[in-house]
């Protein structure tokens, strides 16, 4: 069963409260209404979603997302990805890699260990596309 937010900690007040500023991406004000409009989308979504933006890979994820990250959540919202997935970024690189040099890519099944969660690992079943300004 997945815990359920607090009303104090959900993903559009996390959003909302980040200092965004102190990133790349600066004040949430200024982002296009397109990248902002993408990242509502994912917050609002029943189903796990993030978003990872920028070259740094802010990860910005759902409620939904917060039981795939266990007890990296809450930090790891608004972090850059290499940051909080430091531990198993070489199964996560070569993802990344294609999709920052605009390659969208469909994962049918691989396996990501998760340390975080007592050693466990788990499979995966993903797909990934660039932001097309």
């Amino acid at each position: 069963m997945s815990e359920q937010p607090s009303h104090s900690d959900t993903a559009d007040q996390r959003l909302a409260n980040f200092d965004w500023n102190a990133s790349a991406l600066g004040t949430i004000e200024m982002w296009p209404a397109r990248i902002l409009g993408q990242a509502e989308l994912v917050i609002g979504s029943r189903q796990p979603m993030y978003i990872a933006l920028r070259q740094d890979l802010r990860f910005i994820y759902n409620d939904a997302y917060r039981s795939i990250l266990g007890n990296r959540h809450p930090g790891a919202f608004g972090a850059p990805m290499r940051e909080v997935f430091s531990d198993i970024w070489t199964e996560l690189d070569e993802l990344f890699a294609d999709v920052l040099s605009g390659t969208p890519r469909v994962v049918e099944s691989t396996r990501i260990s998760t340390p975080w969660k007592i050693g466990r690992v788990c499979w995966l079943r993903s797909s990934s596309t660039p932001y097309r300004s």
